[in-house]
This record gives structure tokens, sequence and C-alpha cells, in this order.
């Protein structure tokens, strides 16, 4: 747990904006992919990104909420999700670059 009360500023809209951004890089990513390179990863990694994106607004609410009551509990499945995505991604690059 985190003592939210340390962070007066804008903690939660940060993450959430953090976390759209990762998911739009993932979005372009998945789009290179789909027109240059395996579609099968492009496919993946646009479906991780539209699961992000849908996540997005609620994981915002739980996130001002405990804010607001002044503790905040870290998400380890968001970072185990992203860490996936991520890995299949760098592992399908030397496709996308044309080192085959």
């Amino acid at each position: 747990m985190i003592d939210a009360r340390l962070d007066r500023g804008l903690q939660p809209e940060r993450t959430t904006l953090s976390r759209v951004r990762t998911a739009a890089a993932l979005a372009v990513l998945g789009g290179l992919f789909i027109r240059y390179g395996p579609i099968e990863v492009g496919i993946m990694l646009a479906v991780c990104a539209g699961a992000m994106l849908a996540a997005a607004p609620h994981r915002h609410r739980r996130l001002r909420e405990q804010f607001e009551r002044g503790r905040l509990r870290a998400d380890w499945w968001w970072n185990v999700f992203l860490l996936a995505a991520v890995l299949v991604a760098a592992g399908a690059m030397p496709v996308l670059s044309g080192a085959r």
C-alpha cells in the first residue's frame, strides 16, 4: 500500500494518462505489424491495446476513490499484462525490421 497523502497532486490523472499513452503506442505498433509483419502479432497487440483502453475509465475511478481515502493499492495484474504484450512485440520485432 502507498500512502496517497504524500502526493497532493493529480496522481490518478497522471496514471490514467500514462496508461492511455501506452495503449496508444501498442495500438500503433499493432497497426505496423498488421501492415508489415505477422498479422497475428498485430491483432494480438491491437486487442491488448483495446483491453487497456476499455479498462482505463474503470481503473481511473477506482484509483481516484482510493486516492481520496488516502490509500492506494498497486495493480500487479496490469504490469503483468503490459509485460506480456511488450515481450510479444519485442520477440516479433526482428520480423518487422526485416531481419529474418
